[in-house]
């Protein structure tokens, strides 16, 4: 035989053997590719709901779903709705996900978002008139979630009422103030079932079913199909009038008996790092023009006014054109500066402060300086390298690096790893020459005059 053919039998036979071992975690990816592609509410308004970048054994590939036709059955009238969510992924078997594997600290984990449009009965879903959260609106909306699950799964219990979830106590909520927007978060505790199984069960959809791979009857796990659990989670939920939509993301763990009548619960890893999953989910209207565009790198510096203000205006402008926006503040913690009352109102543009309220020292700035300085460039980092943002401010980047608080090969590093397409900002005096060597445009602030010199103070809304 030809050694050319002997070659070709050979790849044709390793890829086949490969498909067979990964057959579950292919066809998962199959079916949530698919669901990627039919239309659903968000897509319909132009809303974009991204995970961003988050540690763990989650799904890459987020999973889609049209909510409105079962939440309308709910609330009995018409809505527009989509959830989109992750899971546990195929990391401890090839042929069913952790989502579905009980050895898994990911076992009937979730990471969610949803997004519930206005219409012309119900505007701002999930709120009273005074803005606090209605707790019954909330229960809907995971109770659909769950019924699109138990239909995927065929899940066959439900309790007294016709639901799925029943809700244990009540609902707590408090506000709370992430990245400059100002949310409901949302605790509480309710009973369902599990979607776990073993083998293809017939009630099941044949093709939804596939998502979470298939658990062979040979198993050993300790626990019966569809076993009863309690979940717990954190909800936060915030209405954006711009949108029309209120919008929401999650994360929920469950705690269960196994058949031996102990306790289990999965949920520490996700409870653990819960702020950070929840803050990596954001919801942007538009969809981004830039995606095969080159993205530049700006560099506004100089002794006059008007660096940071220059680049607000630039995200401003970006923001209006549906792209995402992420602005880094370094040095910065006062909680008083307009722009980040501005930004709460804008879903497009997110702000962080790394920082002390109060003025930091050149000559001998503290340890505290330093740490969030560093903090500060390790998450413009991730941000930049992500690729989710079509624009990265990093605010008085150029003066931490000039007052020693950061390495300028760390600096540098963060340029050379910047994707294509996204355009990055540097503003601050003392722009470092490399800094300036690796930037596409340089703009510098010269002062000629300044109403300092006259006495005239910082004023709200003007400088601050």
């Amino acid at each position: 035989m030809h050694p050319i053919l002997v070659a070709l039998l050979l790849i044709f036979a390793v890829g086949a053997a490969s498909a067979w071992l990964y057959r579950g975690l292919i066809m998962s990816l199959a079916v949530r590719l698919l669901a990627s592609r039919l239309p659903n509410a968000a897509k319909r308004h132009g809303l974009q709901i991204r995970f961003g970048q988050h540690r763990g054994g989650w799904i890459r590939l987020t999973l889609q779903a049209n909510l409105g036709k079962v939440l309308s059955e709910i609330v009995a009238y018409p809505t527009e709705a989509a959830a989109y969510s992750r899971f546990g992924g195929f990391n401890l078997s090839r042929l069913y996900s952790d989502f579905v594997n009980p050895r898994s600290p990911y076992y009937q984990c979730w990471l969610g978002a949803y997004v519930v449009f206005d219409s012309e009965l119900r505007k701002g879903f999930g709120f009273d008139d005074q803005g606090t959260f209605v707790a019954d609106e909330v229960l809907a909306v995971l109770e659909a979630d769950q019924r699109l699950a138990y239909r995927s799964t065929g899940c066959p219990h439900r309790f007294p009422d016709g639901n799925a979830v029943r809700l244990l106590g009540q609902l707590s909520g408090d506000r709370r103030e992430e990245d400059g927007m100002s949310w409901w978060r949302i605790l509480g505790e309710a009973e369902t079932w599990s979607a776990y199984h073993r083998g293809a069960n017939p009630n099941a959809s044949r093709l939804r079913s596939r998502v979470y791979g298939v658990v062979p009857h040979s198993e050993k796990h300790e626990v019966d199909d569809y076993h009863p659990l309690r979940y717990q989670g954190e909800f936060w939920l915030r209405y954006f009038p711009e949108l029309g939509a209120t919008c929401a993301k999650f994360f929920i763990w469950p705690r269960y008996p196994n058949r031996g009548g102990n306790e289990v619960s999965k949920g520490q890893h996700v409870a653990a790092g819960g702020g950070e999953l929840l803050r990596s989910i954001t919801f942007a209207h538009g969809p981004a023009t830039m995606k095969s565009e080159k993205g530049l790198i700006q560099v506004y510096t100089g002794h006059g006014k008007g660096k940071t203000t220059a680049a607000l205006g630039q995200a401003m402008r970006a923001a209006g054109q549906g792209l995402r926006v992420y602005i880094i503040q370094f040095m910065k913690g006062w909680p008083h500066y307009g722009e980040l009352e501005s930004v709460r109102q804008h879903p497009n543009i997110t702000i962080r402060q790394f920082g002390r309220p109060d003025y930091v020292s050149k000559e001998s700035p503290e340890p505290v300086d330093i740490r969030m300085a560093e903090e500060a460039l390790e998450h413009g980092r991730e941000i930049v390298v992500s690729g989710d943002y079509d624009l990265v401010i990093l605010d008085e980047i150029n003066v931490a690096l000039e007052w020693h608080l950061i390495r300028l090969e760390d600096v540098l590093s963060l340029l050379d790893q910047k994707p294509e397409r996204v355009e990055l900002i540097l503003t601050g005096r003392y722009a470092h020459p490399e800094v300036v060597a690796r930037a596409d445009l340089v703009t510098e602030m010269r002062e000629i005059k300044h109403p300092y010199h006259k006495g005239i103070v910082s004023r709200r809304g003007i400088e601050y």
